[in-house]
């Protein structure tokens, strides 16, 4: 098979972060991310978006995730996925937590996304949910949402 051209799009929560960007003029994003280039990739992609990587978590015992499409005139061949969905550990729940309580006073509301990766644990949603709820914010969740 031949490469002709490459292009990236960052899928998932990130790509739910664009598109809420269309309407707001700010958005913050968290999720894990590892040490590797893909990560890097990530974050270029998002901050030429003008979406604020504060929130971005770094862990050297996660792989970022990655899709691949073969694309031929216009008809996807093949998807090649690269993930390992883990949990994330009681100590990177607690950093998340922290970043999201010390943001709550400069944030409008919270979007649950994950698609299944790993990164929304119980005890996250329910105490972001009520940060959040105590300081009036909105939370909202894609229906489809799971929560490990």
């Amino acid at each position: 098979m031949e490469v002709i051209r490459e292009s990236y799009y960052p899928g998932g929560a990130a790509n739910v972060a664009r598109n809420v960007k269309e309407f707001s003029p700010s958005v913050l994003v968290m999720g894990v991310v590892g040490e590797d280039g893909y990560a890097g990739q990530l974050r270029r992609i998002l901050k030429q978006s003008g979406i604020d990587l504060d929130a971005i978590q770094t862990d050297g015992s996660f792989e970022t995730i990655v899709k691949t499409r073969i694309i031929a005139r216009q008809q996807q061949l093949v998807r090649v996925d690269r993930e390992k969905p883990q949990p994330l550990s009681d100590e990177l729940q607690t950093r998340c937590i922290e970043k999201i309580r010390a943001l709550l006073p400069e944030i409008g509301g919270i979007i649950f996304e994950d698609y299944g990766k790993g990164f929304l644990q119980q005890r996250f949603v329910d105490e972001v949910t009520s940060l959040a709820r105590q300081a009036g914010k909105v939370v909202t969740a894609d229906p489809t949402c799971e929560i490990n």
